[in-house]
């Protein structure tokens, strides 16, 4: 049979044929991998940059931002203090300490970073500062509160600062602000129950992260913390040291505990010495939890998990002071009461509430306003002589600005309602946290009732303003942020609102575009 021309070509292109449809089905194949991978690269990227920050926002997890901020502030929160011959009572431009009493009576806190501020963007969230508040709001006008901070973070190395450098001050009462770590002890240059050497990673752990930080950045930071937090409970015990939260506990057994209760009769034996009465301040807190890993844990199980904790560790350390004869005020059980009771604790982060910033565990203005509370009840009933004289209350206070983040922002005094500050030239010397824009916090002694902030420079070129207050209710700065807009030009007003929260404004943060080699800026309210 013979075969024609087209029966030859269609043969011939058989193979061809075939081998096209190979090809277009791998090709098929690859696009969908690629876009597969190309979906899954976006979406992580956009979770990373969008989805994370948001959550973060709300007090849901800790990212990146809020621990880069946190470090920081850690940085600065010390920097604020003059220490003029290695004194440790605190004093700064801004709350001139002085040995002679301005006031009739002195009340004298001693402690460790819960006293410095540490983390504090504003010094009057710590709880010296709050009890200097809460006492002018009853009407206790004639008594000073100041500071000693030992820094170490112990009993032993406050009363050595104390021993120092108290008496000189001339106080009338000593309050012990009392944390967990508190009893720790040295041995020789050692401290008797060490720290944990924290997990260090291989080398292929480490390019990882690297890798994962440069693409991931706000998802790496949640992903590293997790990792660390797990390796470093798995490494805790007496051959690497311990953790934080088991390190309180061992604090409170053998070697160390011995040597704490020599301590403590030394520091009721000073007491004695210098005839002042004192107390013993529980400050329970967020209980070593970090917000950055709460986000499973609702109110009814955080409360009880905070009262556990502090609980055993009160419980176990009671008895010592009791020995010294030292009056150890634990704060514990109405602290709990505060808990259960504060509705705003009941949505959301629970722990990011409470402290000074999402991702730490010093306290913020909430439990600082608590402990300030709970004090002056407690000197009404026990101790009244050391308040003075008590007259009316006063419910419109002065403008005065005592404080500022960063301290290199050197904020002066130009009139009773104006003031001069710099603005740090890098953004990354800023704060930046909660608003995501780089600003500079002018913090006022009292709240204040602010009708206009109007700024001007040579060199400004556009600003941004929000303000924070305090509610009068509550007493205390719930860090609800009031934003007044963006205004451009080198001479700018804000009006403000008839409204409760400008009446009792704590805090203002200022984002500020400056150019030229001037940047002082010029504030007036």
């Amino acid at each position: 049979m013979q075969l024609d021309a087209r029966d030859t070509l269609e043969k011939d292109s058989l193979p061809a044929a075939r081998k096209h449809r190979g090809l277009t089905g791998f090709n098929r194949f690859a696009t969908a991998i690629a876009c597969a991978v190309f979906i899954a690269i976006s979406v992580a990227v956009l979770g990373d940059r969008i989805f994370v920050p948001y959550l973060e926002d709300q007090n849901f997890l800790v990212s990146r931002a809020w621990k880069e901020d946190t470090w920081k502030i850690a940085q600065m929160s010390y920097q604020r203090w003059q220490r003029p011959g290695g004194c440790t009572v605190l004093q700064s431009v801004g709350i001139p300490t002085v040995e002679k009493k301005p006031k009739s009576k002195r009340i004298l806190v001693a402690g460790d970073s819960f006293c410095a501020g540490y983390v504090q963007a504003n010094i009057n969230d710590a709880w010296w500062r709050a009890l200097h508040r809460e006492l002018i709001r009853r009407g206790y006008n004639d008594v000073d509160v100041i500071a000693l901070c030992g820094y170490y973070g112990s009993t032993a190395s406050t009363l050595e600062k104390l021993e120092r450098w108290g008496k000189q001050y001339n106080p009338d009462l000593i309050l012990f602000g009392y944390v967990c770590d508190d009893p720790e002890e040295f041995e020789g240059k050692h401290y008797i129950v060490p720290y944990l050497r924290t997990y260090e990673p291989d080398a292929p752990t480490k390019l990882v992260r690297r890798i994962l930080r440069s693409l991931l950045p706000n998802i790496a930071e949640i992903y590293i913390g997790w990792q660390d937090k797990q390796e470093n409970s798995r490494l805790s015990g007496t051959e690497r040291g311990f953790d934080y939260n088991q390190r309180e506990l061992e604090l409170l057994k053998g070697k160390n505990i011995n040597q704490y209760q020599k301590t403590l009769q030394h520091m009721s034996d000073l007491m004695k010495r210098w005839n002042l009465p004192c107390y013993v301040i529980t400050l329970p807190c967020v209980a070593g939890f970090y917000p950055e890993f709460d986000v499973s844990i609702g109110h009814r199980e955080f409360v009880p998990y905070v009262h556990n904790y502090y609980k055993e560790r009160y419980d176990t350390v009671a008895p010592y002071f009791e020995k010294a004869r030292l009056e150890f005020v634990n704060l514990l059980e109405p602290y709990i009461a505060m808990l259960k009771a504060e509705p705003k604790l009941k949505s959301g982060s629970n722990s990011a509430l409470l402290s000074a910033t999402p991702a730490d565990g010093h306290p913020g203005g909430l439990v600082t306003h608590f402990y300030a509370c709970q004090v002056v009840d407690l000197l009404e009933r026990k101790c009244p002589s050391v308040l003075g004289r008590k007259s009316d209350a006063v419910e419109k206070f002065p403008i005065n600005i005592n404080d500022w983040m960063p301290p290199n922002t050197n904020v002066y005094k130009v009139s009773d309602s104006s003031y001069i500050f710099m603005v740090p030239p890098f953004a990354a010397n800023q704060l930046y946290m909660p608003v995501r824009q780089p600003h500079v916090q002018l913090n006022f002694e009292m709240p204040a009732e602010l009708k206009k902030i109007r700024l001007n420079g040579p060199g400004l070129k556009k600003s941004t303003i929000w303000l924070s207050s305090v509610d009068p209710k509550d007493g205390y700065d719930s860090r609800v942020l009031h934003p007044l807009g963006t205004l451009k030009g080198h001479d700018v007003t804000w009006q403000l609102p008839d409204e409760a929260w400008a009446q009792n404004v704590n805090t203002v943060k200022i984002s500020a575009e400056v150019n030229g080699p001037d940047r002082r800026v010029a504030v007036s309210f």
